[in-house]
């Protein structure tokens, strides 16, 4: 419940009652379980937000690191996702393409379709920022697709605002203008 009500704050941008009760559930954290590693889940997910890309990294890590010891394939696909997020938002592609492979594979074993979707989305957009536009076009369309099939308004958004950047680049700005209108209106 800490958890939750400590990301639930931040992301209102009430960033001392988040970290607060953030750092109140991880105090409760006694023993290695897979809730504990929610709790550093949010803990990355607030340093994240405030640009704090190695405190990020360092609590998605320690979210890994429990998802593993304690076998919970949805946490270890969710702690890659987020490493590779923080990664990707520091411009260290090539690692975060790293993470993004084996994420996509945890929550395929598992049906997790939400971070399949997100998985592909963010190994597109790390292939465009890496100049494959083509590889990137492909994933992020994939992306999008499977993300519509699933009434997953949020991740088709952010993958149709993402093909509308590489459109643009690419002198198509009829089909820019198409997707970011599509993106616009999911949003």
């Amino acid at each position: 419940i800490l958890t939750l009500r400590g990301v639930a704050h931040d992301r209102q941008h009430d960033l001392a009652a988040g970290r607060r009760e953030l750092e109140d559930a991880k105090t409760l954290c006694i023993q290695i379980s897979s809730g504990c590693g929610e709790v550093y889940q949010g803990l990355g997910l607030a340093a994240l937000g405030q640009n704090q890309f190695g405190d990020a990294r360092a609590s998605f890590e320690r979210a890994l690191s429990i998802a593993k010891e304690t076998g919970n394939l949805f946490l270890e696909s969710n702690s890659l996702l987020n490493i590779s997020a923080a990664l990707v938002k520091e411009g260290r592609f090539d690692e975060a393409i790293d993470r993004l492979g084996p994420a996509s594979e945890a929550a395929a074993g598992i049906g997790a379709e939400d971070l399949i979707v997100a998985a592909r989305a963010n190994l597109g957009w790390a292939y465009y920022r890496l100049g494959d536009s083509e590889r990137a076009s492909d994933l992020l369309l994939a992306a999008q697709k499977r993300a519509e099939q699933f009434h997953d308004d949020y991740d088709s958004e952010n993958a149709l605002t993402d093909i509308g950047y590489i459109q643009l680049d690419k002198g198509h700005l009829d089909e820019a203008e198409r997707s970011f209108q599509q993106a616009l209106s999911l949003a």
